[in-house]
């Protein structure tokens, strides 16, 4: 594993969707997918001892791709909603279940058209760049199930997941 500066995020974290989401530590995580489901989409977040910590629940029919971000008391954190019809594969995310601008937090879009390793930009809904200077980058390859996150266009690790 390459080395990182975790304690640069970990001591200036940035509370996107509450200050009880970060911590200074690094927290070991499995995602499982549910398999037994209608819907398209779903996965589990759980510590290290089985405790959910997010559930991610998926769309069931729709033309319009969406997801909802739950806490481990099933509250709405984050709906996650696929803009259709754009160049580049796109993301808008908000508060709760809210779809409404005042509740924008962040975008997320694919740095190109054609990928073979995704490659993905987050601009924060306060990112005056017009879409130049990503707040996080996203890095990531299906086939190893990895990704690793950075702050902006650095080498600044924030989260990976090997």
């Amino acid at each position: 594993m390459a080395e990182s500066s975790y304690a640069t995020m970990a001591n200036d974290p940035i509370a996107i969707i509450g200050s009880e989401y970060c911590t200074p530590n690094q927290v070991d995580v499995v995602i499982t997918r549910k398999v037994k489901t209608l819907r398209y989409g779903d996965f589990v977040v759980s510590d290290m001892n089985g405790n959910i910590m997010f559930k991610v629940k998926g769309k069931t029919f729709g033309w319009h791709d969406k997801r909802v971000i739950l806490d481990a008391a099933d509250n709405p954190l984050i709906t996650l909603k696929q803009k259709i019809f754009t160049e580049h594969s796109r993301w808008n995310a908000f508060k709760g279940e809210s779809k409404d601008e005042k509740d924008f937090l962040f975008t997320i879009k694919t740095t190109s058209i054609i990928q073979w390793k995704t490659k993905l930009a987050v601009f924060l809904a306060n990112n005056n760049s017009k879409e130049k200077n990503c707040d996080y980058l996203i890095k990531g390859n299906w086939f190893d199930r990895s990704c690793v996150i950075y702050a902006g266009d650095s080498s600044t690790i924030v989260a990976q997941m090997l």
